[in-house]
């Protein structure tokens, strides 16, 4: 795990991906948190990370660590009711909820299920 962060660290970062598995409780999620931050806090582009995991848990352990981080913005993916609650607030949910298009959000939502029920009694 320390040459991941190593390889991040001492790159141009060119790198477009990277992958760090281990088995379960071997620190996955640390690196991928630490590797994260560096990319973050080195480059001077912005940079977007798309960091997944094989369980929810995972997902919420990952934003949890980088959520500290003032110069993070996580969108944490997926079904609501599976979310833990510390980190509601990152879900897509809660953040397209308490957006300044809330409104459009809502009436796109309103169009897109008359669409449906005009489709499924067809």
């Amino acid at each position: 795990m320390r040459v991941a962060i190593e390889c991040i660290d001492s790159s141009s970062h060119n790198i477009s991906c990277l992958a760090t598995l281990g088995r379960m409780a071997s620190g996955e999620t640390r690196v991928a948190s630490e590797i994260e931050t560096a990319v973050i806090h080195v480059s001077v582009v912005m940079f977007q990370v798309l960091a997944c995991a094989p369980s929810n848990i995972a997902v919420d352990n990952l934003v949890e660590r980088l959520s500290g981080d003032s110069m993070t913005s996580l969108v944490r993916l997926g079904h609501p009711a599976r979310v833990l609650p510390s980190v509601q607030r990152h879900s897509l949910d809660a953040r397209l909820a308490s957006s300044e298009e809330k409104q459009l959000v809502t009436d796109v939502r309103r169009d897109i299920d008359r669409c449906l029920v005009s489709v499924t009694h067809v």
